[in-house]
């Protein structure tokens, strides 16, 4: 379900951006992995960022939580997550763990790593995520 909102998110051509700035697209992702806070960050992307500030989180579940820590990293943000968080697996399961180290990979190389993960699994992607 995620990877079907983020490749709708990357085709609507509302957020033009996620094509050219590697930090904001990898926030976009791990904003989208959660349903709640997608809910409530969607109305706080503009072309200029991400309005972090107002972004009414209140009732957040520690995933989400430690989803938006992560993307406002990503955004240049202060560290929210330290390593021995990402370790430690009562923290941090293993799903979530990778949902934020493919933001990573977003931050690091954009996202047509998107396309390339499902090449890799032997699935044809639609566009570049």
């Amino acid at each position: 379900q995620h990877k079907k909102r983020f490749r709708e998110i990357c085709e609507n051509g509302e957020y033009d951006f996620l094509h050219s700035d590697h930090g904001q697209a990898a926030a976009v992702f791990l904003l989208s992995a959660d349903t709640f806070l997608w809910g409530r960050a969607k109305s706080c992307i503009t072309e200029q960022g991400i309005r972090y500030r107002e972004m009414a989180v209140h009732g957040i579940e520690p995933d989400g939580y430690a989803l938006l820590c992560a993307a406002k990293e990503m955004c240049g943000g202060r560290p929210g997550l330290s390593l021995s968080e990402l370790g430690d697996p009562e923290l941090i399961g293993d799903r979530l763990l990778q949902v934020i180290l493919t933001g990573i990979l977003i931050s690091r190389h954009g996202i047509g790593i998107m396309a390339e993960k499902e090449e890799r699994k032997g699935r044809r992607p639609g566009k570049t995520c």
